[in-house]
């Protein structure tokens, strides 16, 4: 996945703003999150930041297999 990002910071799909579970809000402070399917069926969250000197780099939150993830995004 890293290696995809570095190509494309937007290569996964979009999280809605009003869909981003608060298990993201409150524990990363984040209003802006992606989502990525690995071939592998995990999926991975990241969000967009801005580093200082860097500019806007992915800054990958998490993995997780699919079942936690859709617990987390209340889908099960």
């Amino acid at each position: 996945m890293e290696l995809v990002l570095k190509g494309n910071m937007f290569a996964g799909e979009r999280v809605r703003k009003k869909q981003i579970p608060d298990h993201y809000t409150k524990r990363y402070g984040v209003n802006n999150l992606y989502h990525y399917s690995h071939p592998e069926g995990f999926r991975s969250c990241y969000a967009p930041v801005d580093f200082d000197g860097l500019g806007v780099r992915p800054l990958i939150l998490d993995l997780k297999d699919h079942d936690e993830y859709a617990r987390i995004f209340g889908y099960d």
